[in-house]
């Protein structure tokens, strides 16, 4: 894992920017801003006030997709190697989702491992992906990890070990809401839906 991070949620209004340090005690937070889109003329704006500002410099980029660009499903798979997954998950995908498998990026977590494998897969457009991935490119920067809304903070809170049974995790914005569905310490399921605060 790299010494620096630059967490970015790029969001509908204001782009959120955190960079993190490791140290001798684990990572700590050395900057953090929100920047609203309306004071820095848009998207663009707030991006390189991001990367105009030396706090945030340097280091690896982590940043995600809106939920509602992704489709998951949770999948049986007869064997448990991670590589024979990787390769054949987009096929295990391909009739669940409303795209052409060449279309798609598709990527997994382990949900249950054993004679049969359970993971949670999920199908993005190859077109949101690069898209992200070319708003960075514009300022010399480069995702080193693109993720998906609302999956990495269920996954931290059930690396606290304070999840037994089934929970819930709803990250409602303004517009959209995220809901994450966990069983037994694993994320299970992730929906969007189209209602938030407002």
């Amino acid at each position: 894992m790299p010494d620096r991070i630059l967490g970015l949620d790029i969001g509908r209004d204001s782009v959120k920017a955190v960079r993190v340090v490791r140290g001798m005690k684990g990572f700590r937070v050395t900057a953090a801003a929100v920047i609203p889109l309306a004071e820095a003329g848009g998207l663009s704006g707030a991006l390189s006030a991001v990367f105009g500002n030396p706090s945030f410099s340097a280091g690896a980029c982590v940043t995600a997709l809106p939920l509602k660009h992704c489709s998951f499903r949770t999948l049986s798979l007869p064997f448990r190697d991670r590589k024979k997954i990787a390769q054949t998950i987009a096929f295990e995908m391909e009739p669940h989702i409303p795209y052409a498998v060449d279309d798609v990026v598709v990527d997994f977590m382990m949900v249950e491992e054993g004679a049969q494998s359970k993971v949670l897969a999920a199908a993005a457009p190859k077109e949101a992906v690069s898209g992200c991935a070319a708003l960075l490119a514009e300022r010399q920067a480069e995702a080193s990890v693109i993720n998906v809304d609302s999956i990495p903070v269920a996954a931290a809170l059930l690396a606290g070990g304070t999840a037994a049974g089934c929970g819930l995790l709803f990250d409602i914005g303004a517009e959209d809401t995220g809901v994450v569905l966990s069983h037994h310490g694993a994320v299970v399921q992730a929906r969007h839906f189209a209602f938030g605060g407002t």
